[in-house]
């Protein structure tokens, strides 16, 4: 009986940690600078910014609380890259994106294909 007991205690552990993720990858919070010296992440990731300045309709610069800057292709919304007119954002929102691709584009570093996580 005490084998039994222990047994289905061991299995409800085991369901609980699967169903909390146990094994899931954590989501790591990274600044534009940490983000940039690692020259992208291959792990997941969330980074809060606030656009400063949108310089077409899918190329912005953003800038994070430490004042470190890098410019965002377009964020990601129901895997499509939107323009961030439609994405309903505009210059001075704060905004949480996630698991962008590092990029050179002419020579300029950005931040590609992240998701829009929330806006603040």
């Amino acid at each position: 009986m005490k084998k039994l007991l222990l047994m289905l205690l061991l299995i409800a552990a085991l369901a609980l940690l699967t169903a909390c993720g146990g094994d899931a990858e954590q989501t790591a919070t990274m600044t534009i600078q940490e983000w940039l010296d690692a020259e992208g992440s291959d792990q997941p990731y969330t980074m809060t910014v606030t656009i400063k300045e949108i310089e077409n309709p899918v190329w912005a610069v953003v800038e994070d609380e430490s004042g470190a800057s890098v410019h965002l292709y377009g964020v990601m919304i129901d895997g499509e890259v939107k323009t961030f007119e439609e994405a309903g954002l505009a210059e001075g929102d704060v905004i949480v994106i996630a698991d962008g691709k590092y990029n050179v584009y002419e020579g300029t570093v950005e931040i590609a294909e992240a998701r829009l996580v929330e806006k603040k």
